[in-house]
């Protein structure tokens, strides 16, 4: 995480003005958002509830093995390079990957929650982070905390709900593990809440506590505790 800017920094200064920041990596965010839309899709269209807990808890033990590869040794190290330095960023290779997080945190909520409410953490993180790094690097001005900005937490919160909104209300009620909210309302309600949950888990997620695992848990849990008014 980038220092706090000093107090002379005006609040409203573009993000490239107020310190070096983390280059936009293009491939890494196609990647992010690819992935995580073949998982909703996977998820919603195939797997049952115990195949959603296998399949996320297979790729939970490949990522933890990857980890294990990359501190073997020089050889294990430039092994790890040659497959993922392109989606990677250079200060990963000497912490736990972000896509190690992803996986974890998405094995946890297929243990803690509801299926739907797994697909729609993985859709809002999918969409949402990808919006709000191009937003808030291209359009940022207003800073809220480290090197968020308003613009980007408006931008995750916003293509996060309408991704939600989107698969609540457009997959047919049999191709998903869990009946629809009441009405477009009630969509409208369970989107919101977990778009809303993940851009706050985001904001706040920092260098010790990556979003990758915060957003799918606070975005899972928001649409449970929505979905219980919905109905």
């Amino acid at each position: 995480m980038s220092p706090s800017p000093s107090a002379s920094a005006p609040a409203s200064a573009p993000a490239s003005a107020l310190g070096p920041e983390r280059p936009q990596n293009l491939k890494r965010s196609a990647f992010h958002a690819l992935w995580g839309l073949f998982a909703v899709y996977l998820a919603e269209r195939y797997l049952s509830p115990l195949g959603l807990r296998l399949v996320s808890g297979g790729f939970t033990l490949i990522a933890w093995g990857l980890e294990a590869l990359k501190r073997s040794g020089a050889r294990g190290e430039a092994l790890f390079d040659a497959l993922f330095g392109a989606i990677t960023h250079p200060h990963e290779r000497r912490r736990i990957n972000s896509a190690t997080w992803y996986c974890s945190a998405v094995f946890a909520t297929t243990l803690l929650f509801d299926p739907r409410a797994v697909t729609l953490s993985v859709l809002c993180l999918a969409v949402g982070d990808p919006a709000a790094g191009f937003v808030g690097r291209r359009w940022g001005r207003v800073r809220l905390v480290g090197r968020r900005t308003l613009e980007g937490t408006l931008a995750f919160t916003l293509s996060a709900t309408l991704a939600a909104l989107a698969l609540l209300l457009l997959a047919p009620p049999g191709a998903g593990p869990t009946a629809l909210p009441a009405g477009p309302l009630g969509a409208l309600w369970v989107a919101g809440a977990a778009g809303g949950a993940a851009a706050l888990a985001e904001l706040l997620s920092g260098r010790w506590l990556d979003d990758n695992l915060t957003v799918p848990l606070a975005a899972a849990a928001a649409a449970t505790l929505a979905w219980g008014g919905a109905g």
